[in-house]
Parts: structure tokens; C-alpha cells; sequence
């Protein structure tokens, strides 16, 4: 299997980790967006968030709170986004489930919640 994070869930290949438990690892970004990026990753190999069980999705999502909070502590940010890009579109890369965790600093450039323009909906 050429896929990186099952190389890394399972020791082929290198990686600083953060954290780990029985269904996930925490690693730090190789190509990072800002200091602290980190990867939220199921040791199962899943392509895409859609095709993850929901078992599995809810164990990552439970460490959550623990890993934002040590990460806004270590890079002393007090925000953070965190993004999963499901699928081709949506600028998915390597395709086994994860989630992205990105300190935030107030005007540090990365994006905003008003980049794009948007309209109310009309029904």
C-alpha cells in the first residue's frame, strides 16, 4: 500500500507524533500551514470521512478538545480551525480520513470566514 499515513500508523515511515490512542494518531504536518498544523489520523484506513465508521469518526472527534487545547497551548494561539477536506473537490490529497488542526492568531493572513462573497439563500 503506497498510502503515507499507513506507512506511519504503522512504523514504516517517520513522523513527530503528538498523540495516540487505540483509533487515532496526531502528528504534526509535514507541509505545514503555520506553526503547530497537525494531522488528526484513523489508524484504520478509511479513503474519505464519508467512508469512515462512524465509531471510528466519533473516537477522533472525542480527543478533539484535548488536542486543540495542548496544540493552542504549545504554539500560544487562542484559535484554531479545524478542516477535513472529503473528496477530490474539496482539495482532498492523500486519501485516507483525516483532520486538519490549524492554530490561529488574529490577522495572521491563512484565510478568513469572509474571503468569499456570499448571498442569503432564497427558497
Amino acid at each position: 500500500d503506497d498510502c503515507i499515513f499507513c506507512k506511519i500508523v504503522h512504523g514504516y515511515s517517520p513522523a513527530f507524533k503528538l498523540y495516540e490512542d487505540d483509533f487515532c494518531v496526531c502528528i504534526l504536518d509535514i507541509n505545514p500551514l503555520c506553526y503547530g498544523h497537525s494531522l488528526l489520523v484513523p489508524k484504520g484506513h478509511f479513503p474519505a470521512l464519508d467512508a469512515t465508521p462512524p465509531t471510528v469518526a466519533a473516537a477522533m472527534c472525542s480527543v478533539v478538545p484535548l488536542l486543540s487545547n495542548a496544540i493552542m497551548g504549545a504554539t500560544s494561539c487562542d484559535s484554531f480551525n479545524m478542516v477535513v477536506n472529503n473528496g477530490e473537490a474539496a482539495g482532498q490529497v492523500v486519501f485516507h480520513t483525516h483532520f486538519h488542526i490549524v492554530p490561529r492568531f488574529s490577522g495572521d493572513g491563512l484565510w478568513t470566514n469572509e474571503v468569499l462573497k456570499r448571498d442569503f439563500l432564497r427558497v
